[in-house]
């Protein structure tokens, strides 16, 4: 085993163990820390307005029904983000 497949093993071990997913797929009640806000920059640009940052906490409250909007708890305030937004967003599930 060579330097290279030591540090591809570690690092594939190190991102397995918090697996990142969107916050489409989060359930009501999650806990989740916010690891990406899209690729486009109009979207992380829109979502930093509503007060929606890398690193931030959040538990999700509600998702509606027939591809309706997700809230969001952050910081005691709470955010409805539409799907098509919250498919973008790269989440990992704290609880």
């Amino acid at each position: 085993m060579n330097l290279s497949d030591y540090r591809s093993l570690l690092y594939n071990s190190l991102h397995m163990a918090t697996p990142t997913l969107y916050l489409l797929e989060a359930k009501p009640g999650d806990q989740v820390r916010i690891i990406g806000l899209g690729n486009r920059s109009i979207t992380r640009q829109k979502l930093q307005q509503y007060g929606l940052f890398a690193g931030d906490i959040a538990r999700v409250v509600r998702i509606a029904p027939f591809e309706g909007p997700i809230l969001l708890n952050i910081n005691g305030r709470e955010i409805a983000l539409g799907e098509s937004i919250a498919a973008q967003i790269l989440i990992e599930r704290i609880s």
